[in-house]
């Protein structure tokens, strides 16, 4: 959350945030304040009002969208419509997303990937494809990224990009590159809840998974 903000108040850039039901993104669910840690983060900052050069505290989600929020000299917040940092994305519904496109979007954001219960959808990969060709069309300058606790290592979506059987023995800290023959590049990474998360060499492989894999 902290790159996509910080990408949004150096280049305008967007992020897209994915979760597999509809009903994670209704209520006082967690994906309706996924920005709220950064309001007060370890160092007792305000990362946003940081980033934005005091301009801004919070981030707000209405309507599908994560927007920039202010306050006024007596503490009321101010919900910036025309400063969306965000778009939120259920997985279920990816038949209902279309013409749906995000010009500025540069970072996809899959969360909670792996499920400890294992209710996973019938074609996961395809309904994640259909959103991210949605968001993305022809542009070529975003990444996909991949993130769940690491309960249960099993995901449709290994199977699917023909990795399963590569990521046993994956050890906190570690980061496996696989590449295809068509030259895309798919990383893994285990890291410690505390760490932050990066994903070296990432790149748009979410539309070539046919072919086999091999260890760089």
């Amino acid at each position: 959350m902290y790159e996509s903000l910080k990408a949004y108040f150096k280049n305008g850039e967007t992020a897209a945030i994915i979760r597999r039901w509809d009903t994670d993104f209704s209520g006082a669910t967690s994906m309706r304040t996924c920005y709220d840690s950064l309001r007060l983060n370890g160092h007792q900052e305000n990362v946003i009002k940081k980033l934005s050069h005091g301009q801004y505290e919070a981030v707000e989600y209405r309507a599908g969208n994560y927007c920039l929020v202010s306050f006024d000299d007596e503490g009321n917040a101010i919900f910036h419509a025309d400063k969306m940092v965000a778009r939120g994305y259920a997985l279920n519904l990816s038949g209902k997303v279309k013409g749906s496109a995000q010009p500025t979007c540069t970072r996809i954001l899959y969360d909670e990937f792996l499920d400890e219960n294992g209710r996973y959808l019938k074609d996961e990969l395809g309904a994640l494809r259909s959103i991210v060709n949605t968001i993305v069309r022809k542009r070529t300058n975003w990444k996909v990224y991949l993130m769940g606790n690491t309960i249960d290592m099993y995901a449709p979506i290994f199977q699917d990009l023909r990795i399963a059987d590569k990521i046993q023995g994956l050890k906190p800290g570690d980061t496996k590159i696989f590449t295809k023959k068509s030259g895309l590049k798919i990383s893994l990474s285990l890291v410690n809840v505390n760490d932050r998360i990066t994903v070296p060499n990432a790149n748009d492989y979410m539309f070539d998974f046919d072919d086999e894999v091999s260890d760089m």
